[in-house]
């Protein structure tokens, strides 16, 4: 019996993630979405660890591999030094994952299999482990790059790359159907990629549902925040040129105009001492929070009168996601990823770019507060929550 099918036999499976994006060195948020997939692949019963190297400024730093303990598996991590030149970088890269995977093997095993998150780089390093010990990987692709502009204009020889990873994958899955068509589109994928959401970390929103239970969705939070008449807008987001934050700021503006002590709430992994001084002949009321722990998060989705989500091109948007499960509105540009919340939550997209018609409905939500939907917790958890998503990727793993 080989390994894969012993995994068939006993259920339980050793898969060795490779996620491009890892929460380390000089972004350490970035990539936290590649975990919360691999976590919930091993709550559903897998051995699961982790393979990833993360760009480092300082040279003392880059020969050390770090084992980082996560609560439901390992993780080697090498650093490489930073730099500009993509293909020195991914050579860079690829010998710091060679010197994680050493350390990985000797202490964990070989894995029976490997699962590649977000195609660049770590695709490569993959490809490796497919020609060298035989082990598949699959590929479950998060990066908004296939549906903008800025794949077209990627050089060609980073593009033959993107597809000779691509074509060395058993399967390749997505985090939306948008995404999937996009990379079906670019031919990077001879199938219709399977749809591997997100994870929503629905148990910090447990709480959410059960105030609104007891206090009623109108309750003590929500009836303080209207007394006062001070409506709270929120905005989460790492503030790229995507997330078009500056039109974020326009609406913000043109809803003072109604209600002058109106507060707009920003948070995410950016610096908020960079974002204040950037912004701040912008407006005012405005609270810089940066990068905050999820019990803040939800209860703020909960007080506020909406989320503002404005990106140019989003993949999934899990902050949607949890400020609906928050009884949140959520307001947005017209984005194709988001129509997939549409049966969750109350959501208004929006095709016009005036901000004053953006401030009309968000003066109409601060007075009347639409009432939140019934079932909305539950109906995140069940598509998007911990266990059902790792089902999801065990399935899609073992019984491909």
């Amino acid at each position: 019996m080989n390994k894969q099918n012993g995994a068939q036999a006993t259920g339980r499976a050793h898969v060795l993630g490779l996620p491009s994006w890892y929460p380390s060195g000089e972004d350490d948020h970035n990539g936290l979405f590649c975990l919360a997939q691999l976590d919930a692949l091993a709550t559903v019963g897998h051995q699961v660890g982790i393979v990833a190297a993360v760009p480092h400024l300082a040279a003392k730093e880059i020969e050390r591999v770090e084992v980082q303990q996560h609560s439901w598996g390992a993780a080697c991590v090498a650093r490489y030094r930073s730099g500009t030149i993509p293909l020195l970088q991914a050579l860079r890269y690829c010998l710091a994952m060679h010197k994680a995977w050493k350390l990985y093997q000797i202490t964990y095993g070989r894995p029976q299999y490997a699962l590649v998150l977000v195609a660049w780089k770590a695709g490569l390093f993959a490809r490796w482990l497919r020609a060298r010990y035989g082990i598949s990987y699959k590929i479950i692709e998060h990066w908004s790059i296939y549906i903008s502009d800025q794949y077209i204009n990627t050089p060609i020889y980073l593009k033959c790359l993107f597809k000779w990873i691509f074509s060395g994958s058993q399967a390749v899955g997505a985090v939306s159907l948008p995404l999937a068509h996009a990379l079906r589109a670019h031919k990077l994928s001879s199938e219709s990629p399977v749809i591997v959401p997100n994870v929503v970390d629905t148990e910090i929103f447990r709480q959410s549902a059960e105030v609104s239970q007891i206090a009623g969705y109108e309750g003590s939070e929500r009836e303080t925040h209207q007394t006062d008449f001070s409506p709270l807008l929120l905005h989460v987001s790492n503030l790229a040129e995507v997330k078009n934050f500056g039109f974020v700021l326009d609406v913000f503006c043109a809803f003072r105009k109604r209600f002058s002590n109106a507060r707009l709430w920003v948070a995410g992994a950016f610096n908020p001492t960079e974002a204040r001084n950037r912004y701040a002949s912008k407006c005012p009321n405005v609270e810089w929070v940066g990068f905050t722990d999820s019990q803040t998060l939800a209860r703020q989705y909960r007080q506020a009168t909406a989320l503002l989500v404005t990106s140019h091109h989003e993949t999934f948007s899990i902050v949607t996601a949890e400020a609906m499960a928050c009884g949140c509105p959520v307001i947005s540009s017209p984005l194709p990823a988001l129509e997939a919340f549409d049966a969750f939550g109350t959501h208004r997209s929006l095709h016009t770019h005036d901000p004053e018609q953006w401030a009309e409905i968000l003066e109409c939500w601060t007075e009347s507060r639409p009432m939140a939907i019934p079932g909305v917790w539950e109906g995140i958890q069940r598509v998007y929550g911990k266990e059902s998503v790792g089902k999801l990727i065990s399935q899609w793993i073992i019984n491909f």
